[in-house]
Order: C-alpha cells, then structure tokens, then sequence
C-alpha cells in the first residue's frame, strides 16, 4: 500500500488531503434547490399582495390563480411531488391560457427537474418556452423574468441570465430571490464582490433568506472566515423551515470543520446531514473527502472502503461532481490501484466543462489540478 499505519505517503496523495475549497464549498452547491427558494418567494409575494408587475391595473386576458390551486401548487411542492407539480400546472396553463402563475410556476417545476436529473439544457429550454408565452401576455412580470434568468443560468449562459435578473429588478426593486440569483450568477462568473453585494441587497429586503445566508457563508469560507461562516448558518438553521435548507446547513458546518481540523466532527455533521436529506450529493462528497484525509493519518482496508463508497454515492446522486472523481483517484492510488486511478482522473478532466457547482476560476483551478495528477500518474504507470 502506498499508505502505512503511520500515515506516510507520496507527496501526490499528501497533495490531496482535505481542502475546503473543494470540499462541498463549490459555488453552485445549492444549485439544486435554488428554484424551491424561488417559488416559496414567489407563492409568499402573492400571500401578502406584493405585486409582481408595475402595471397599474390588471392585463387584460390574464387570469390569476386561484387561492385553492395555489395551495394544492404549494403542498406538493413541498412534499416533493415535483412531477405531479409539474402536471398540475401545465393543465392549469391549458385550461387557462392568460394564468401567468401557473405558466411561472410550470416553469420553475421545469428548471427544478432539470438540476435535479442533471438535463439542465434540456428543461431549460422547455421552461423558456413557457415564460416567454408569459412575457407576451404581460412583460413587466418581474418573476417571469427572474426564472427566465434562472433558466439561462442553469444553462450557464450567464449574460442573458444577468440580463433577465436585471429587468426583474428593474420591474420590482423589492424581488429578493432576484438579487440573490443575480449574486449567485456573479459568482459562478468568479466574481464574488458583486455576488456579496447582491446577496447582502437580497438580506436587506428578506433578513431571513436562505439561499442569501448560505451562498453567503460560502463567500467567507472562500475568504477564510469561518466564524462569518457560521453567523450565517446560524441565522439559516434559526429561521429555516425548511428541511432540505436545514440539511444543506449541516452540510456547511462540516465543511467548515474540516477547515478548522476537526475531521471526526466534519463526519459528525454531514451524517447529520444526510440524516435529514439522504439525496444530498455534497454530504456524501464531504464524507468521501474527510474520511481520505484519515485514510492518510492512518490507513484501514475499512476505510479505504469507506471512502470508495461514499464518493460512489455522491456520483451516483450527481454524476459531474469533478472533485469526486478526484477522490476517488487518490484513493484508488493509495490501494495502488494505478490504472483504475488514471480511468478517475480522466472522468474528472471530461466533466470540468460540465460541473456547474464550479466557478470560472475553480475550473482553472481544477485543470491544473488534474493536469499535474495526470502528469503524475503517467510517471507512476511507467516505471
């Protein structure tokens, strides 16, 4: 074995040990659930009158949802029924063409799909198709024109999803998910002032925003402030109702103590985690990479196998997570498994272009990572 009950090793694997900045930090790590914020916001506006157009009197031919399918639209979206969500509202937008809701609603379900199965392109597109029938019936819909920014952004076509956040803001100045999505667009962009500056605006209307909260802690581990981290995530798990919130919250505060050097806890946490919401791929991920970095201090055949399935778990739920396929190599080369290590690397090199949950400068960051592993490895083989 490359590694030894004292811990020594290769300076290839030791390379690899536990880092924050890949460990469940990518900057779209709530990606996934960034449409579930969306429509509670936009369910919530409507509960309390908020207008979500600029217009001064209803557009002729609109038809608005009623309140008993609004909360048959609420109920099953947080049972997490996406799919008869999804059938509910494209029946409703058939039977009532002019229901602008419902066609937002449709929409965000799309979108929602579409990260969840990893075809973002693919529902994406469906779902512009449908907000633009919404736009032609009233353009000033703000929300229409921040999921449209949505739809873009999953797409990672990013100046026409700023461009569709912009006029949401522009139609409503008070739309919060809308600068939160614009801060999170910024940074998948790399630029994470302008992220901080949106995610803080969106805080100032709603003190209480998850999605803000938690990019936010995101922003200062990428910083190396852990304790802003944890104010952050403190106010989420305060405030949150919401489970699959609570669950991504957990997931952080183990990211943050595998930061700080607290291996066990960071395990401790993301079990917590998955405890509450066993689909989330981060979690699996952060147990994947902490329990590496104990298979270095001291290697077990158990924990070897430990590591192997958690990251196989992780894959398994997102399968264009670059750093899992990482992992996995350094474990694999650790069991001196060389030729099966290379075959990991090669998949992490393959699904850099596609792993949405890393910003323009982590994506560098991640070739040249793999790139030097890669040179590695070869030399490995070649002897």
């Amino acid at each position: 074995m490359i590694l030894n009950e004292s811990g020594g090793g290769n300076a290839e694997v030791a390379e690899a040990r536990v880092s924050s900045r890949y460990l469940v930090w990518g900057v779209s790590s709530i990606a996934l659930f960034v449409v579930v914020g969306g429509f509670v916001y936009w369910y919530m506006q409507m509960q309390t009158s908020v207008s979500e157009s600029t217009s001064a009197t209803q557009t002729v031919g609109v038809v608005p949802l009623s309140a008993e399918a609004k909360g048959n639209l609420v109920t099953l979206w947080s049972g997490g029924e996406l799919d008869t969500f999804i059938a509910t509202s494209e029946e409703i937008t058939k039977n009532q063409p002019g229901n602008i809701e419902a066609r937002i609603a449709l929409a965000s379900g799309l979108t929602q799909k579409g990260s969840i199965l990893f075809k973002e392109r693919e529902y994406a597109e469906q779902a512009i198709v449908v907000l633009q029938e919404a736009l032609l019936l009233d353009p000033t819909n703000s929300e229409a024109h921040r999921v449209l920014g949505y739809a873009y952004e999953i797409m990672q076509e990013y100046p026409k999803a700023e461009a569709s956040y912009n006029e949401a803001l522009r139609l409503n100045s008070n739309n919060a998910h809308a600068y939160s999505n614009r801060g999170h667009a910024f940074a998948l962009q790399g630029n994470n002032q302008a992220a901080r500056t949106d995610y803080t605006s969106a805080l100032a209307i709603w003190p209480t925003f998850d999605h803000a909260l938690f990019n936010l802690a995101r922003l200062d581990m990428l910083d190396g402030d852990p304790e802003s981290a944890r104010i952050h995530l403190d106010t989420l798990l305060a405030s949150s109702t919401d489970i699959t919130w609570k669950a991504s919250a957990l997931q952080a505060y183990g990211a943050i103590e595998a930061y700080t050097g607290d291996l066990q806890k960071a395990v401790d946490y993301f079990t917590e985690a998955l405890a509450l919401d066993k689909t989330l791929p981060e979690a699996w991920a952060g147990i994947a990479e902490v329990k590496f970095a104990m298979l270095f201090d001291n290697y077990t055949e158990h924990l070897y196998f430990e590591v192997i399935e958690a990251a196989q778990e992780a894959i398994k739920l997102h399968p264009e997570q670059t750093n899992v396929y990482i992992i996995l190599s350094d474990t694999l080369f650790a069991g001196e498994q060389y030729a099966d290590s290379m075959d990991m690397l090669l998949l992490a090199k393959e699904n850099v272009e596609k792993d949405i949950s890393l910003s323009s400068t982590e994506k560098e960051e991640m070739r040249t990572r793999i790139a030097s592993r890669i040179t590695n490895l070869e030399e490995k083989i070649d002897k």
